[in-house]
């Protein structure tokens, strides 16, 4: 028994529309992903900037070289009190 030939194109054509339906679909989703990406790099960009200028005040009020070596183990109660006397400088910097 021969194949029916017309129904041969008929399932090919059926397959090439999903997979055009399937292609359209996913480049929609790599668009929407390329945004999101490009939306999540543009905060952490910002956060750096952020964190660079901060670090920039901290050095130049002097308040960095004070955490330098710093070992938890050994901190003590004059720790402690050098950390209260710059806490109301760091205050000010972040506002």
């Amino acid at each position: 028994m021969r194949p029916s030939w017309p129904q041969v194109k008929v399932e090919q054509q059926s397959l090439m529309w999903a997979s055009e339906i399937t292609m359209k679909k996913m480049e929609v989703e790599v668009e929407r992903k390329e945004l999101e990406f490009s939306t999540w790099r543009r905060k952490l960009d910002e956060v750096v900037s952020e964190n660079r200028l901060l670090k920039k005040k901290l050095n130049a009020s002097g308040v960095l070289p004070l955490f330098d070596n710093f070992k938890l183990s050994s901190l003590s109660p004059t720790h402690f009190v050098q950390v209260l006397h710059v806490a109301p400088c760091f205050l000010t910097l972040r506002r």
